[in-house]
């Protein structure tokens, strides 16, 4: 029969050698050799592929009898050697696919229930590179040492993001200078790591460390060596030795113990510090502290000159505004009308021709009745109604206000300390006249400041002159007030007349701005 249907089935029957191997695989006991186990397995093939099998059909038999009959024999086949398949991977076969033929070959352990053993684990990754080869040392005596310096914990800014800021204006590489003399690497050294051979010598220290690290500072603004700050001490050369610059050193001299630890040191004058080799040889010059004053006095001396006559003539333009203001002769006649209006009838306070300069520092106390307003208000009120001109008393002591902030008791000290800082660079100078000058140096200090000895006397004098004249015209405005001269300072008088004039224009001020309410 050539039928489709029974092509069809031919084709799922399963080959008889191959059902006769299954078979016989069930059979292999335990005793067989390892040989003659591996040619049985070698006859089976994968579970799924047979070869084509050709169905019997005895006569009689119906087609369907003969199909069916095939199908049970088909299913008894996989059956088993779905059987046998299971057993295998019990007793640990490894499976290795052909793919030419498509048959499987399976492949037992000899030793059944055999847990196979699990897989290796990766390999280690690789050693890491050898280090480099230390580089091989050339000679020479000096040593290089690589510092681990502290980070400094900021947040960089994006330069992206620094235009038209305050960066883009900065340029820190003209500070180099200044950070090498600083010296962060050693003073912020975490560790340092040795490359060379040999070690530096450690220096020697003898100013304080404060001291030392304003002298390095100073030394890395000044950009100069040690003996042309020296030659520009002896020259006077006042282009260099600026009154800043003069009250550094002034400030970071060494004082008299350094001096002497100076004198006692007989070690290598390298091996001390950069600072202290500065402090040394500045502390050689003559009379160097002396010298350092004496510079600084003359060169802030103008300047304080003028601001003393400055002072003076402010105390004597106001003491004669005050003592010429009609108007303010007109508010004081006024409060003397209305103060004795009030206390008429008391006998300690009432009928007086004068009070003190001090009630007008008072005068905002006396409260109305109804508690909205005091008598400076009143008093500003009359003056508005009754005398307008008045109102603008301010504009007739403008020099007042200026003058409470001048004290005639710190000026008389002031030119005091000046004549008394004359006197001591006239007997430095003295001094300089049996010293030895210092061979190959040109000194000019006695020739510099003994020319300005005689030109500060001058102005000296001339100042106090002026002193003696202001306080003249000061002492005559406060006895017109009916005061003593001698128990008030020009600050305070000025103060109280200031005081009153700004309460006595709030005053008006108030008084204007309720009438429009």
């Amino acid at each position: 029969m050539n039928s489709p249907e029974f092509n069809r089935i031919r084709k799922m029957s399963p080959n008889p050698t191959t059902v006769a191997a299954g078979r016989k695989k069930m059979d292999i006991s335990s005793s067989e050799s390892d040989t003659d186990f591996e040619s049985r397995k070698s006859s089976l093939v994968r579970p799924g592929h047979f070869e084509s099998k050709k169905i019997m059909v005895r006569p009689g038999d119906s087609f369907n009898e003969s199909a069916l009959t095939a199908l049970e024999e088909l299913d008894a086949v996989m059956a088993a050697e779905t059987s046998d398949y299971d057993s295998e991977n019990r007793l640990g076969s490894s499976i290795t696919i052909n793919g030419s033929n498509n048959h499987t070959s399976h492949s037992y352990s000899p030793r059944p229930n055999v847990r196979t053993a699990p897989p290796a684990p990766p390999a280690p990754p690789p050693p890491p590179p050898a280090p480099p080869a230390p580089k091989p040392f050339t000679g020479g005596s000096n040593q290089t040492v690589q510092m681990n310096v502290k980070r400094i914990n900021w947040e960089k800014l994006n330069s992206n993001n620094v235009n038209n800021t305050v960066w883009q204006q900065l340029d820190d590489s003209e500070l180099n200078d200044i950070v090498k003399y600083l010296e962060l690497d050693q003073q912020f050294s975490t560790k340092s790591v040795k490359t060379g051979i040999g070690e530096k010598k450690p220096e020697i220290y003898i100013l304080s460390p404060k001291k030392s690290y304003n002298i390095s500072i100073l030394l890395a603004h000044m950009k100069m060596s040690i003996s042309e700050m020296k030659q520009a001490m002896y020259l006077m050369d006042e282009e260099i030795l600026t009154p800043e610059l003069l009250k550094q050193l002034l400030a970071y001299s060494p004082n008299k113990q350094e001096i002497e630890q100076y004198d006692k040191f007989k070690g290598d004058f390298e091996g001390l510090s950069k600072a202290d080799q500065f402090a040394y040889e500045m502390s050689q010059i003559p009379n160097y502290e002396q010298r350092l004053k004496a510079m600084l006095f003359k060169a802030n001396f103008e300047e304080k000159i003028t601001e003393m006559k400055e002072h003076l003539r402010c105390i004597k333009s106001a003491s004669q505004e005050l003592h010429l203001s009609k108007k303010l002769a007109k508010i004081l006649e006024l409060i003397l009308a209305m103060g004795n209006h009030m206390n008429k009838g008391n006998q300690r306070v009432g009928d007086a021709t004068g009070f003190r300069i001090t009630f007008l520092s008072q005068i905002d106390i006396t409260k109305t009745s109804n508690n909205k307003s005091t008598f400076l208000h009143v008093l500003a009120e009359a003056v508005y109604n009754k005398f307008p001109d008045v109102l603008t008393i301010g504009d007739d002591l403008v020099h007042v206000p200026e003058a409470t902030k001048v004290s005639n008791t710190s000026l008389n000290q002031e030119l005091q300390e000046l004549r008394k800082v004359l006197q001591d660079i006239s007997d430095t100078l003295e001094k300089f006249n049996g010293h030895k000058h210092v061979i190959g140096t040109i000194d000019r200090f006695q020739e510099v400041m003994g020319h300005f000895i005689a030109e500060a006397s001058d102005e000296l004098q001339e100042l106090f002159q002026l002193q003696a004249a202001t306080m003249e015209e000061f002492s005559n405005m406060v006895q017109y007030f009916g005061e003593d001269p001698k128990k008030i300072d020009t600050s305070d008088l000025f103060g109280i007349f200031t005081d009153f004039i700004t309460k006595f224009e709030k005053a008006h001020r108030h008084n204007m701005m309720y009438k429009r309410h």
